[in-house]
């Protein structure tokens, strides 16, 4: 039998960045409860910022300050999922911003949102330049 993703969506705010893809979240979980959690972004795999390769380390800062710049304390939607190997929650998060290019419509309605993933993508491309291109697909 073929096991099915569930996905849950939940109003949030990203309030401390660990690294390029590893975050602190509050969620609104309905009923007036909100939880804080750790959440590591989905497809996203980053050197570590205790690298023993100091360009490593170095690449890692700066997807970091990025995230710390543009998304803490930012309202965002957040999509957890079980990885793949069903051991602990990962997730998508959206940002809320006007500018954005993406529409993402949920019971409330339309609403702008950034994805995340493709910033990070964006952020360690510039860096690397088309020598180190982040592949799409795997993270």
């Amino acid at each position: 039998m073929e096991s099915m993703k569930s996905n849950w969506f939940f109003d949030g705010k990203i309030i401390y960045v660990h690294a390029g893809n590893l975050v602190d979240i509050v969620m609104d979980v309905g009923f007036g409860i909100t939880v804080k959690k750790e959440l590591k972004v989905d497809g996203v795999e980053l050197p570590s910022l205790r690298s023993s390769n100091r360009n490593e380390r170095r690449l890692a800062q700066n997807v970091k300050d990025v995230m710390m710049e543009r998304f803490l304390n930012k309202r965002c939607l957040i999509e957890t999922f079980k990885d793949v190997d069903g051991h602990e929650y990962v997730g998508n998060i959206f940002i809320d911003e006007e500018d954005a290019e993406e529409k993402f419509t949920t019971i409330i309605g339309t609403r702008p949102l950034l994805d995340v993933v493709k910033v990070i993508r964006d952020v360690y491309n510039k860096i690397c330049g088309s020598s180190g291109q982040m592949d799409e697909k795997a993270g």
